[in-house]
């Protein structure tokens, strides 16, 4: 997996090196000028059941205070637009370029200062209970203690989310979608989770969930501390971890990456790998399947082997009410150890 990543990883670079060039070519036709001229922000105070924002080119803040109002905190200049008013009981908002046909070459100028400094700020209480939804095309979406529904996109920064729906009766469902770039969850109640990421990380540490979902195309899935009813994990190029996860039932799908971790538990566990090694270290449960067409299986097993059937064989001459583990490599070698 080493050498995949080292292509990935030159790929990536050559691929960088031309944004590199053509954001120089943007920062020549903006002949030294900021992109959004001068930007002042407005604050404007919100009330609605439930709020839409989208952002061309920056990227948004959504944070909990103790106050009872809801408040919007915007740029503004002459090349900016904005719009934003009650459609229903839904509050929505966009903020756009004015610049037209220059914008793609905008979203590529990693060096402008404004880009990473300037976002819209939306403040709401800790105790609202409506639904969110954040979109950015060009920057960070960041979220601190917000516990309620939530849909998120980005489709060229980060989406970060921490202490969310810890202090919340009844924890949202969060559904999050970048194109490229990572995705970090850090201390977070969910009443569902699922992320989606085309280019990047995804990582929960110290998350609970219900059902849980996460599909990368490519890059790292790396999950700890983490509980869930239910959790399933699909990953087209890249690794998956699982540091001490518990969860009813886990699945996990690698195509092109190892899937290896420590102290995993569930009633019924399923890792499938197509070019990659599995290697799971202190795994518990009633039913274990273990699947790769190139690579090598190494499990360690909390329990005894007379509790377990292991590809149809047991070593004791009861096999009623046993646990099974089903374990195949095309071409690597198995090898099951049990720690009791």
């Amino acid at each position: 997996m080493k050498k995949v990543h080292k292509t990935f990883l030159i790929t990536a670079g050559i691929l960088i090196a031309a944004g590199v060039i053509i954001s120089a070519s943007a920062l020549a036709l903006g002949a030294g000028r900021s992109a959004n001229g001068d930007v002042a922000f407005v604050e404007e105070e919100i009330t609605a059941d439930d709020i839409a924002i989208y952002s061309e080119l920056y990227g948004i803040e959504l944070e909990t205070t103790d106050t009872d109002r809801i408040t919007l905190i915007r740029p503004e200049s002459a090349e900016l637009e904005y719009s934003g008013g009650m459609d229903d009981d839904t509050f929505k908002a966009e903020l756009k370029s004015k610049r037209g046909r220059l914008i793609w070459l905008e979203r590529l100028n990693f060096w402008g200062g404004d880009r990473n400094e300037i976002k819209l700020v939306l403040r709401v209480p800790a105790f609202y209970s409506g639904s969110i939804a954040l979109e950015a095309d060009s920057g960070d979406i960041e979220v601190t203690g917000f516990g309620g529904d939530m849909s998120l996109k980005a489709a060229l920064g980060n989406i970060d989310l921490k202490n969310c729906g810890a202090d919340t009766e009844r924890p949202g469902a969060v559904d999050i979608s970048c194109d490229a770039g990572d995705i970090n969850i850090v201390n977070g109640v969910f009443g569902g989770l699922e992320c989606r990421n085309g280019l990047g990380d995804a990582s929960l540490d110290n998350v609970a969930s219900n059902g849980t979902y996460i599909a990368l195309d490519a890059g790292d899935i790396e999950i700890s501390g983490g509980r869930f009813e239910s959790l399933e994990c699909k990953n087209g190029l890249g690794d998956i971890v699982m540091n001490s996860v518990a969860s009813n039932s886990i699945a996990a799908e690698s195509d092109s990456g190892e899937i290896s971790g420590e102290t995993v538990s569930a009633a019924e566990i399923k890792l499938f790998g197509n070019m990659g090694d599995i290697e799971i270290r202190g795994v518990e449960g009633a039913n274990i399947y273990a699947e790769t067409q190139s690579g090598d299986i190494d499990l360690s097993v909390n329990g005894a082997e007379n509790d377990y059937i292991v590809n149809g064989r047991n070593s004791g001459a009861d096999t009623a009410g046993k646990n099974i583990i089903n374990a195949s490599a095309g071409m690597g070698d198995v090898n099951i150890e049990f720690l009791n």
